[in-house]
């Protein structure tokens, strides 16, 4: 994700990624011609060129590092002599090589016969310099633009020219490029076109240009798509490709609440409708939907029927026409559901606070702030900077509404804590448990005393105000004691939230994605490793045991008080800090003669032995040690303990898992009635 001031360049990065792709190659003859149309810029005239620059003296070197995906070198490496060939059809003769992989070579136009010789020479020349090319773990490519001269200078690479020329999105990545200027006209169904060569060459040609007609005949792609299905049903094929219209439904269900899309519809008279129902019961067709919801649904629709695997999609503004409630969870509908589950990049260009804010706080996902080119100047640090959050944000009485557009005014108030990572726990809880984070407002509160304070404030005003019985507070067990008498004060029952990441399947599944091969045989080899783990912070909790120990017998000693309205307040408080001292010479007396301590250590010891050796340390441990050590042992410091975690929770989320330990506290929330 790229943010920054207007004017700073950040669309300039799309624009620098479309040209290195249409130089080295293009889904048609001259593609790169379609860039410098785009940008109204004349090859010939030199004044136009020279708007290029911002410094006329200085060439324009754009350089990038490609890494193919396994399946994609494959799919090369197979079809190496088909892809090559039609780079240098291309190359040679200009002759599109979409038209060639339909005609015949008899078919063929006189000239593009005599090229035909030169063609065959230079594909045996090349060929063996390819394949072996395509064994380099990365792909380096770089082009020269220099002032007062239309020649683009490129450092010649075939695998990324036919990686580029070859538009293929079931084997082969693509860069599929979104406008900030979109925009969603009203539509009329007209006929529908079945042909699927057609439907992909109209996605071909405005894969990165003519991008003002990506957003036309949805309503002829669902039909087309719809049809489609139906046909695969009854040849007994394949039906996913219908499967367009349940993800719509899906997006309905998490972005417009309100509304259901009943998907396409049969009429009588032989056509089909686009019916939504809002939430009264009244349908109106999906034509009239707000530019917000169209922005949601086409955007999406579009990126989503074109399917693309182990592509970049760059997206400019995603936030555009949207309000603040309708961006809250995009980034992380996106990144689920075209990042993580198509192995795609998301590149984002946004102006959006919404989403910088969900962005930033989440380890997965990388957020850039570009500076304007003259603030840096003289020095040599990049222009766009990386943006790490805070560890300790501070959390303001404002949180409790947060977002106004997504508030739930009559939902329960579920307050947690914070911690290192300011909202994980909400964030934790959202993604497992998403039909409860549905119901109720989660906000984070800070820590536990801050959680606490919080909490307490809100139940006397909700006493006061009637609604008694909505604010509720989940903090985890650690050490403490009754933290509140309150009723509606809870704990998740383990020592920290992190603690119910600690199942041994998603852990494994964790670690064999980080290392990307198989590190442990079984679940119950990973459940081993992670006792193991537990079993080396075991020392350290005891030492903290016998710490607060002492700690809280001193501080009870401590009790200084005395006659306020006195005239000699010295006299008045030093008869108790006399009692004071001597409590605390005994308190002292007592902690180095007896064994008290030894006691509560030994006690502790045995305590977290015997839950190692029955298996309930997964409680009574602090899982978030428990995960840090077990991350340094297995990774050593290439992998942090919040990737592990963050892994984890991927892995819970992609089996739907929600863990059976965190079902009472939540049941206990929701089975609350709520006087209003």
């Amino acid at each position: 994700m790229i943010a920054g001031p207007n004017g700073c360049g950040k669309s300039c990065v799309f624009d620098a990624i479309r040209l290195l792709k249409s130089i080295y190659g293009g889904y048609a003859p001259n593609e790169w011609h379609h860039f410098f149309a785009e940008l109204q810029i004349d090859l010939n005239r030199p004044s136009d060129i020279r708007r290029l620059y911002r410094d006329s003296t200085k060439p324009i070197v754009i350089t990038a590092t490609i890494q193919l995906g396994d399946s994609e070198r494959e799919y090369l490496a197979q079809n190496a002599e088909a892809v090559l060939e039609a780079v240098l059809w291309m190359e040679i003769g200009g002759v599109d090589p979409y038209q060639m992989r339909f005609a015949r070579r008899a078919n063929m136009s006189m000239q593009a016969q005599s090229q035909l010789p030169a063609v065959s020479q230079q594909l045996d020349a090349r060929l063996p310099g390819f394949r072996t090319k395509l064994q380099e773990s990365t792909q380096s490519i770089s082009i020269t633009l220099t002032p007062n001269s239309p020649q683009i200078v490129a450092v010649p690479n075939d695998v990324v020219a036919a990686l580029f020329t070859t538009y293929d999105p079931g084997h082969l990545g693509v860069i599929e490029y979104h406008s900030a200027s979109r925009t969603y006209q009203r539509e009329a169904l007209g006929g529908i076109d079945l042909n699927v060569q057609n439907f992909e060459d109209q996605r071909r040609q405005s894969t990165l240009y003519n991008w003002q007609n990506k957003y036309s005949n949805i309503k002829s792609e669902l039909a087309a798509t719809y049809l489609r299905g139906l046909i695969a049903k009854e040849a007994d094929q394949d039906t996913s490709i219908s499967n367009v219209n349940d993800t719509i439904q899906e997006l309905f269900r998490q972005f417009l609440p309100d509304k259901t899309y009943l998907g396409v519809t049969p009429e009588a008279g032989g056509t089909v409708s686009f019916p939504v129902q809002l939430g009264s019961g009244e349908v109106h067709d999906i034509n009239e939907l707000s530019s917000g919801e169209k922005e949601l649904v086409y955007g999406y629709l579009r990126l989503r029927n074109s399917a693309p695997k182990e592509s970049m999609i760059l997206i400019d503004e995603p936030e555009l026409h949207l309000n603040p409630g309708m961006l809250r969870g995009l980034v992380t509908f996106y990144h689920q559901n075209l990042g993580r589950a198509q192995d795609n990049q998301l590149w984002l260009v946004t102006h959006s606070d919404a989403l910088l804010r969900q962005a930033v706080s989440d380890s997965r996902l990388s957020v850039f702030h570009m500076s304007p080119l003259h603030a840096l100047e003289g020095d040599l640090e990049n222009q766009a900077s990386k943006v790490v959050a805070e560890d300790d944000l501070e959390k303001a009485t404002i949180a409790i509404v947060g977002d106004l557009a997504s508030y739930k005014p009559s939902a329960r108030v579920v307050i947690l804590e914070g911690g290192g990572d300011s909202e994980f726990d909400v964030d934790l809880v959202s993604t497992l448990a998403p039909e409860f984070a549905k119901r109720v407002n989660l906000i984070s509160g800070g820590d536990k005393r801050r959680v606490r304070d919080l909490y307490e404030t809100l139940e006397r005003s909700g006493d006061q105000l009637g609604a008694r019985g909505r604010f509720f507070a989940v903090v985890d067990s650690d050490f403490d004691e009754a933290s509140t008498t309150h009723a509606q004060f809870l704990t998740w029952g383990v020592y920290h939230i992190e603690n119910f990441l600690l199942e041994p399947q998603f852990v494994r599944l964790a670690v064999n994605a980080a290392l990307r091969q198989d590190r442990y045989e079984s679940d119950d080899a990973v459940d081993l490793a992670l006792r193991d783990s537990a079993s080396k912070v075991l020392n350290r909790i005891v030492y903290e045991k016998v710490r607060d120990s002492a700690s809280r017998r001193i501080a009870s000693s401590i009790d200084i008080k005395g006659n306020k309205d006195t005239d000699d307040p010295v006299r008045a408080i030093s008869g108790s800090v006399t009692a004071t001292f001597d409590r605390l010479d005994s308190v002292r007396a007592d902690l180095e003669e007896s064994d008290s301590l030894k006691q509560v250590g030994d006690m502790a010891r045995s305590g977290l032995q015997a839950a190692l050796d029955s298996g309930t340390w997964r409680d009574i441990f602090p899982g978030r040690r428990v995960l840090t050590q077990f991350a340094l042992d297995v990774f050593g410091q290439q992998v942090s303990y919040s990737t592990l975690r963050n892994l984890i929770i991927d892995k819970m989320e992609d089996a739907a898992f929600s863990p059976p330990k965190m079902q009472p506290t939540i049941e206990r929330i929701l089975g609350v009635g709520v006087d209003v």
